[in-house]
């Protein structure tokens, strides 16, 4: 593999044409509806090129280990340790090549390690290594991959995902301002929705606005946030729970979910018998929230905590578990609404010290997106804070951070 006087340079037009070689050897009607027999098929590929050292040996074989490497983004079937080894096994591949990161003029290849990386963390649940990876792409690439748009709409993801809403605005605001796709322009704009909503705040109207040719996910996103708002404003969440029924505009699994989480971390508690049972909706098969991993298992744990025929010690130990791994949920507002809808079960549950440890939590969290300036970001636990055995802690705390 070390063996330099091969390198005969790889030309832009060279490593196009090479991606759609292997795209289309990958892309074949037997693979459509076979995940798993195109990741092996790729896999293979990438064992036979092993003894190919020539030029475009090698090319071929980085472009087989990158497909293997986004098609496990996709649907998966690695382990941890066979994406590290691929991601070397590509390295290696540009290194031996003569590949410069950032002076090359196909410096890009190392960008698109890192970037693949940056994904397969999201995904992951590792939101930190997926900021970084996705800035040592940048870096790496140079010239070839200087920004952009879309580069500056991921970092807003990034930055927004670790809590940090000030950077994560910037960021979206610089890709709208630049050349973004249009399939990304909205999700922008409904990003630098959450950072004013999330940061504390006054509504600004004109990020309300939307596109009508913009995907229908996008605006879905947008119609459930306009829902949301005049829910926590009226108090008066079966508006919400009559648009998560089957006739209802926002029948999806993950909508059900976060209704279902938002009634269980207001005050009101006059809406927990109206909701659908999470444990029972596994076997729709028009839904299968279950594909939502931790985001259904944390709700659904939640949902059972108000099963009094559980033992409390099996509930807080449930509990525990989906708490732990929150930072794997995708987005930051689904992390702070597990986080409240948790301190609100253990305050009606009288476990005043657990609550409090819980709330701090949402709260440090609600500080870091509004740099200090509220800590109650979903707006849901005023009263909780008029409660002595919060306002006594919190009050000190305050206190101590003035002097």
């Amino acid at each position: 593999m070390a063996n330099l006087n091969t390198n005969a340079g790889w030309s832009l037009k060279q490593i196009e044409e090479t991606k759609k070689t292997v795209k289309t050897a990958l892309d074949i009607p037997a693979f459509s509806k076979a995940p798993t027999r195109r990741l092996n098929a790729a896999l293979e590929w990438v064992s036979a090129l092993e003894e190919d050292d020539t030029s475009v040996g090698r090319l071929q074989r980085y472009i087989y280990i990158m497909s293997v490497l986004v098609h496990h983004e996709r649907h998966g079937g690695l382990t941890s340790a066979e994406v590290e080894k691929l991601v070397n096994l590509a390295y290696s591949i540009l290194q031996a090549h003569g590949i410069k990161p950032r002076s090359s003029r196909a410096a890009s290849l190392y960008g698109d390690v890192h970037l693949i990386r940056s994904q397969i963390y999201r995904k992951d649940g590792n939101s930190w290594k997926a900021a970084w990876e996705q800035q040592v792409a940048l870096l790496l690439s140079g010239k070839s991959q200087a920004g952009g748009g879309l580069q500056n709409f991921i970092m807003g993801n990034r930055y927004l995902r670790l809590g940090d809403s000030g950077l994560a605005a910037r960021m979206y605001e610089q890709s709208i301002k630049e050349t973004l796709p249009f399939a990304q322009l909205g999700q922008a704009r409904f990003g630098l929705l959450q950072c004013n909503w999330l940061s504390g705040q006054t509504l600004d109207l004109d990020l309300m606005k939307t596109h009508e040719s913009w995907p229908e996910d996008v605006l879905n996103e947008f119609a459930w946030h306009r829902l949301l708002r005049q829910c926590l404003l009226s108090q008066d969440f079966f508006p919400m729970l009559a648009q998560i029924k089957k006739s209802g505009r926002f029948y999806e699994a993950t909508y059900i979910i976060e209704a279902c989480l938002w009634c269980l971390a207001i005050e009101n508690r006059s809406f927990i018998d109206r909701l659908p049972k999470l444990e029972s909706m596994r076997r729709n098969k028009n839904l299968q929230p279950q594909r939502l991993n931790l985001w259904y298992e944390a709700a659904r744990t939640l949902q059972q905590c108000y099963d009094y025929q559980i033992p409390l010690d099996i509930r807080l130990r449930s509990l525990s578990a989906v708490i732990d791994k929150r930072k794997e949920l995708l987005s930051i507002d689904k992390e702070l609404l597990l986080l409240a809808a948790a301190t609100r079960w253990l305050a009606r549950c009288k476990a005043s010290s657990v609550a409090l440890l819980m709330f701090s939590e949402y709260r440090a969290l609600c500080f870091r997106l509004s740099s200090g300036k509220s800590q109650d970001a979903l707006n849901v636990l005023a009263d909780m804070r008029e409660r002595n055995w919060m306002t006594n802690a919190v009050s000190w705390v305050d206190s101590q951070s003035s002097t």
